[in-house]
């Protein structure tokens, strides 16, 4: 394993057992699938990426169920991140449970202070209050994105494609990175 350099795990304990830089010592492109579904120590497990891999140039990341943990907890595990020296970091999170408007500006906010070329994709749910109090941090913390894609859950939770159209026409008028839309999934 020494000449792996691009690792993709579906979750944690797929790979707890070669954390270290003696089996990829190369790693420089890692793709996680994560769900948050279960406590456990994200920021530990985040931490220990970036120490022992402290080379990675390129991060694909898909987080499943944002928001069933604290703010706070993934708040922690996305701050680590910022150790690398990213050329890429493309992160998806899909199913972002309520609030989602305080769960992207954490996300967004974490991103901010990456190096790099940064994507951003979220399918969620919106609670309208708070999507909204969110608005101007969205689009204050998505200026060095190449790209934020916001996607509403309609299959969960069913479409309101008129709140979509507003937020799309505010994130226009301010010519932010950022894109919504109703997802037909």
């Amino acid at each position: 394993m020494p000449n792996v350099v691009t690792l993709f795990a579906a979750d944690i304990y797929q790979i707890q057992n070669c954390l270290d830089e003696t089996h990829l010592p190369n790693l420089k492109h890692l793709t996680l699938d994560k769900s948050f579904q279960f406590p456990c120590e994200y920021e530990k497990f985040s931490e220990t990426l970036v120490q022992v891999f402290p080379n990675v140039k390129r991060f694909d990341f898909t987080a499943w169920y944002v928001g069933l943990v604290q703010i706070e907890q993934f708040t922690k595990f996305m701050e680590p991140f910022k150790g690398w020296n990213f050329e890429k970091a493309n992160l998806s999170f899909v199913r972002v449970i309520d609030p989602p408007g305080q769960t992207i500006l954490a996300a967004l906010r974490s991103m901010a202070t990456w190096n790099g070329v940064k994507t951003a994709k979220f399918c969620f749910h919106p609670n309208k209050a708070d999507f909204t109090a969110h608005v101007d941090d969205f689009i204050r913390y998505s200026g060095g994105f190449q790209m934020v894609k916001m996607r509403q859950d309609s299959f969960l939770w069913g479409a309101d494609p008129e709140f979509i159209q507003e937020m799309q026409a505010i994130f226009e008028a301010r010519n932010a990175p950022i894109s919504i839309e109703v997802a037909h999934d």
